[in-house]
This record gives structure tokens, C-alpha cells and sequence, in this order.
């Protein structure tokens, strides 16, 4: 699996041959100075700001999609459950809906899945959980 930890996230190379549109001063004000999107043209776009409400989501640029950073640790780990269900879309898929984004990522973090993965992945750094 890719590694998305935040010290590998990089800003898009500023060299490319894509024309990028112009935004109005509303997506001006609002955006984050580093977004992300493979399709301009559609104005979708990662925010970077999303980060500082959501601070376990992380982006991978190759892919174009989010993930949650606990989530993909907690199954690369073995620490869900067998029978829970899992939202592939925030772990192995990954999560590109970017008009969606925020409703998704509340109703994530909320999820029994996410909750699992957080409370599983402390334990484990703080050396409680013994496999």
C-alpha cells in the first residue's frame, strides 16, 4: 500500500502544461494556498485546510483521493474487528467526492469503524495492546 503519511504529501509540480482556471474571489478566500485536483476543469479540489477540522485525513496526490490516516493503520495493523463492517472509501479506495467532502468526513469520524481504529491504534502506541 502507498505510504500517505504527511511527510510524503508534496504540492503539485508547478511546471505542468495543464491551463488552470481562474478562481472567483469567494474560492479565492475560502481555499487553502495548496489544493489539489487532477481535473481543473471541474473545479474539484482537495483543501488543504480540511486537514486542520480532520487532522487523521491525509491526501495522496498520485492517487487523488483522501484517506483516513488512522483507518489505513489500524487494517494494515490487523486491529478491526473481523465482522465490522469497514468504509473503503476512507481506507483502501479512497475518497475523491470533493463537493461531498466535509458532509463525509463528519459522518467518518463518527462512524464505529473510525472510532475503533483511533481508540485500537492509541493503545497500541501507548503499549497496552499485545498481539
Amino acid at each position: 500500500m502507498t505510504d500517505i503519511s504527511r511527510e510524503n504529501v508534496s504540492c503539485p509540480d508547478e511546471n505542468h502544461d495543464t491551463p488552470t482556471p481562474a478562481l472567483s474571489e469567494s474560492e479565492t478566500a475560502s481555499a487553502s494556498t495548496s489544493e489539489f485536483s487532477r481535473n481543473k476543469q471541474r473545479k474539484r479540489k482537495y483543501l488543504t485546510s480540511w486537514e486542520n477540522k480532520w487532522p487523521w485525513l491525509v491526501y495522496d496526490q498520485d492517487a487523488d483521493v483522501a484517506r483516513c490516516q488512522m483507518c489505513v493503520k489500524a487494517e494494515e495493523l490487523k486491529l478491526f474487528k473481523a465482522e465490522k463492517r469497514h468504509d473503503d472509501a476512507f481506507i483502501s479506495r479512497g475518497f475523491s467526492q470533493w463537493t461531498k467532502g466535509p458532509d463525509r468526513f463528519a459522518a467518518h469520524e463518527i462512524a464505529t469503524c473510525h472510532r475503533e481504529a483511533v481508540s485500537n491504534v492509541a493503545v497500541l502506541e501507548g503499549g497496552l495492546l499485545r498481539n
